[in-house]
């Protein structure tokens, strides 16, 4: 059986990934940020991705590259080969130093592919590439009735004609295999075209679309495509029997665009789809949402947009098409994914002093339960991202809803990144991409200078669009010294012990009237260890601490420099903080208890939000649930 699988599609926590299915073996089809947790979330292992092709290197084609990559290479690493634009090695070097698996990866490029499933060729439409997809055909069944009818008598003569051995009726005729076979069945033609702009349109009709007498060098062979395209020929979209429209949706409904490709054909595409990409993350959040008595708002929802050509099939989150055989073709709707009538933006908090959103409460990767760490301090003096997972964006738009995340990134005042280990940074690169989009104002980030490199070299990649604005400031200057972001916030950055230059922060945050609470974030951190850290920040009103393991890991603590929920207690008494927020939770502890013993601490969960004047609240409500 042969199927399209859209893992995610165009949503607001999600960009489209796309499976392609051939007999149980998987063939990814991009990988945008956050696509190793639509792996999670799914029926589908990562592990039995064959082959990879990519279309382009922006932030919703390989924006989850690399950390896709991470989880294809546990627990070893192995040679591994994409299909896709050249440039990809370069951006996959230049990130290798952000996880230590990454290094020991010998990526490999090309521009066709060919196994026993299918052979592929890429082609360049501009900003992009597509993809001319032949799949292996089905051979001929065998028909014992026909071979009976030729005197071939069933049992060991049926045997010996299905191993090739040619036989002999009664009649004393020769009998083959072939003899004996339906018609074979040909492979299927699939294209696969992502365009970027309104002005490569013109660039796939001159390319790809020229009149059909000189299309595919005079011949009217299905299985010519791929030489047609690797001798720089014209594609006949005639031959193709599902192409498969990875474009934005903006510019499939372009007219123009539609008139490329023929009605008759399946073309699938994306439109923005209103499903929740990762239900068990907001099944977790429903349950709290119902145990906190409006405490708490809805997520952000949408309904599945109709808003796609006439002539072209919708593929929605979950959803599947099956193309071969030819008898179950069709389209599935997924029964997991829940669609919505209507929509909803959840609201931006209104606080006095400061709020916090949680928007990804886990550790090292995207989890069921839990996604990579990243966290929204809300101040009278913008916004403040302390750290930023993969999945970072898409987690923003859930909670907040486009408006809302929007208004977010226009009027984000500082990005810190505690260090650069993979699951506290990989979210950046769709976060300042959406950014760029809305806004040209500078934007400071604190973080180390092997990350500031690989951004400047990220942004290249866009120079051609716009840039980051931001203005890179090196995680270790000055150290222990307190830096103005604006009237209302500012920051110091403290040593912790993790990585060499690990640092954690506290924020001095004022409201209107001039009062000045203190928020400490740990990053990542062993509590335990002789670092500096509740020394350097004394006293604090409110305190983000890492509590990776439960109490009985002790030995796990040490082996990967982390706290126990009780060590984060501990510093939390030290600092004499009024309330603790316990972050980065291990992904061994889904769906389990994990015992906090503080009256005035609490384990959050991803889309959290709260302000400092009802956290004893939250902070009740949260433990009498767990």
């Amino acid at each position: 059986m042969k199927y399209l699988i859209a893992l995610a599609g165009n949503s607001l926590d999600s960009s489209p990934v796309l499976l392609l299915d051939i007999n149980n073996v998987l063939y990814l089809f991009s990988m945008p940020d956050c696509c190793d947790r639509s792996f999670v979330d799914s029926n589908y292992s990562i592990k039995r991705v064959k082959h990879i092709f990519l279309s382009s290197t922006r932030v919703e084609d390989s924006g989850g590259l690399l950390g896709t990559i991470v989880s294809l290479m546990h627990p070893y690493p192995k040679d591994f080969e994409i299909t896709g634009p050249k440039e990809i090695v370069n951006l996959f070097l230049n990130n290798a130093f952000l996880h230590s698996r990454l290094g020991d990866v010998p990526l490999k490029m090309s521009d066709k592919y060919s196994d026993e499933n299918l052979s592929a060729t890429m082609f360049h439409t501009g900003a992009s590439y597509g993809f001319s997809i032949k799949c292996s055909g089905s051979p001929g069944k065998f028909l014992p009735e026909v071979a009976k009818k030729l005197g071939i008598k069933p049992g060991p003569e049926f045997k010996k004609l299905k191993e090739g051995e040619t036989l002999y009726n009664d009649k004393g005729e020769a009998v083959t295999l072939n003899d004996c076979v339906s018609s074979p069945i040909p492979g299927e033609n699939l294209l696969i075209v992502n365009i970027k702009t309104i002005e490569d349109i013109k660039f796939l009709k001159e390319k790809m679309l020229g009149s059909q007498t000189s299309v595919i060098s005079n011949s009217n062979s299905r299985n010519n495509i791929s030489r047609s395209l690797s001798n720089g020929g014209k594609i006949d979209m005639s031959m193709y029997d599902v192409i498969v429209h990875l474009t934005p949706i903006d510019i499939v409904n372009n007219e123009e665009y539609i008139q490329c490709f023929p009605t008759d054909k399946v073309n699938i595409c994306f439109p923005m789809s209103g499903r929740i990409t990762y239900p068990v993350s907001e099944k977790v959040y429903k349950k709290y949402e119902n145990g906190m008595n409006g405490l708490i708002p809805s997520l952000s929802y949408e309904e599945d947009s109709q808003n796609y050509p006439k002539s072209f099939m919708p593929l929605y989150t979950g959803d599947s098409y099956m193309f071969s055989p030819l008898q179950k073709k069709g389209l599935n709707k997924s029964q997991i994914h829940k669609t919505f009538k209507g929509s909803y933006n959840s609201p931006l908090p209104q606080f006095e002093t400061f709020a916090l959103t949680v928007l990804g409460s886990g550790a090292a990767k995207p989890a069921l339960h839990r996604n990579d760490p990243g966290y929204l301090v809300h101040t009278k003096g913008g916004f403040v991202a302390l750290d930023v997972g993969e999945g970072f964006l898409g987690q923003l738009r859930r909670r907040f809803g486009r408006i809302g995340a929007n208004y977010v990134l226009e009027n984000l005042s500082l990005i810190f990144i505690s260090h650069g280990h993979s699951d506290h940074c990989f979210g950046l690169h769709a976060l300042l991409r959406a950014r760029s989009l809305i806004t040209n104002k500078k934007l400071p980030i604190i973080c180390n200078s092997d990350l500031i490199n690989e951004l400047s070299f990220f942004e290249t990649l866009y120079s051609n669009d716009s840039s980051f604005y931001a203005n890179f400031y090196d995680i270790t200057l000055p150290e222990n010294e307190t830096v103005k972001i604006n009237e209302f916030v500012s920051i110091t950055t403290i040593p912790v012990f993790h990585t060499s230059r690990s640092r954690g922060c506290v924020l001095e945050i004022r409201n209107a009237e001039g009062e000045t609470k203190r928020l400490a974030y740990s990053g990542d951190r062993m509590a335990t260890a002789n670092d500096e850290f509740v020394e350097k920040v004394g006293k604090v009103d409110f305190l983000l601490h890492e509590g990776t393991f439960s109490n009985e890991l002790n030995d796990e603590m040490d082996d990967y420099a982390h706290s126990t929920v009780d060590h984060a207690i501990k510093a939390s008494e030290q600092m004499n903080a009024s309330y603790t927020a316990i972050i980065h939770i291990s992904s061994r502890y889904e769906g389990k208890h994990i015992p906090c013993r503080s009256s005035n601490a609490f384990i959050v969960f991803d889309y959290l939000t709260f302000t400092y004047e009802n956290i004893h609240a939250i902070c009740s409500a949260i433990k009498s649930i767990d």
